[in-house]
């Protein structure tokens, strides 16, 4: 698979684990430094809103920094909320919060964003089975992300919240499990 800049069309490095990956295209670091570090005159969630899919700009840890209009259709995805709670996670409603309880450990959507921060990996079509608090109840979903990594932040692309319950998940496909504590 080849990755191309958005902005300039030079061809990247494909750095992401699943060679059938849907991101094909990212921003290279000389357009990200004219981009995000210059006096450009909008502001990032201005920037995210021209994208075409739920994006979630994630800091420190999970932290969501901003979110743009598609992404905040979807999920609660308020500046300074954790992922969980964006995603109304019901373990994030446990002592400790998102990312503090210990089912966070195995958090396929936490440990795809921590590993992307760690290595600067992009993954795309990595599946998570969370249960969701709803109207009618707490239900199991799929949701399915992409992540990309552009100076200290975390892109999120959220390509499937999935509305329809999921009986008996049998495995996580693509996952970036990770063995270090987070």
């Amino acid at each position: 698979m080849t990755k191309i800049c958005a902005w300039c069309n030079k061809k990247m490095p494909f750095t992401g684990e699943d060679k059938s990956a849907k991101i094909t295209h990212g921003i290279c670091a000389d357009c990200a430094e004219r981009v995000f570090k210059s006096s450009h005159p909008h502001t990032i969630r201005e920037f995210i809103d021209k994208i075409d899919a739920p994006i979630i700009v994630i800091q420190n840890d999970t932290t969501i920094a901003a979110a743009n209009k598609k992404a905040n259709n979807m999920l609660k995805a308020e500046p300074g909320n954790k992922t969980g709670n964006a995603l109304e996670c019901s373990c994030a409603d446990l002592p400790g919060g998102c990312g503090k309880t210990i089912h966070c450990k195995a958090c396929t959507i936490r440990s795809t964003i921590l590993k992307t921060r760690k290595t600067g990996k992009s993954y795309s079509n990595i599946k998570s089975y969370q249960n969701i608090h709803t109207p009618e109840g707490t239900k199991q979903k799929t949701i399915t992300i992409a992540t990309e990594k552009v100076w200290d932040t975390i892109l999120v692309r959220v390509d499937e919240l999935n509305e329809e319950t999921v009986d008996k998940p049998t495995e996580v496909k693509n996952a970036p499990w990770s063995t270090e504590d987070s």
